[in-house]
């Protein structure tokens, strides 16, 4: 979904193998002309593996190729765990 200042996705469920693959397709599919920043909503996200988060810091790299910033919101406590157990809090912000 675009939004004024940019898009918004909600992950839902799963973000394994399958999941990864429709992020990335969705994320190819953003329109990037225009800069901005690119939301993506993770309060119903329960389950994310390696794929899920190789998916993730795909986003943040093609997005930021074209000068969109990528954010997660409302990360589940699941998520914050495995992003401070892989050590990606940096590489993936976190906005409350």
């Amino acid at each position: 979904m675009r939004t004024g200042s940019g898009h918004r996705l909600s992950l839902l469920g799963e973000l394994d193998q399958e999941g990864a693959l429709v992020l990335r397709r969705r994320v190819e599919h953003l329109e990037t002309s225009t800069g901005g920043r690119a939301v993506l909503d993770c309060g119903c996200l329960w389950f994310i593996d390696a794929r899920g988060l190789n998916a993730l810091l795909y986003a943040r790299a093609f997005l930021g190729d074209s000068g969109v910033s990528l954010e997660l919101v409302e990360p589940t406590p699941m998520l914050r765990r495995v992003l401070a157990a892989t050590e990606l809090t940096d590489a993936l912000p976190v906005v409350s």
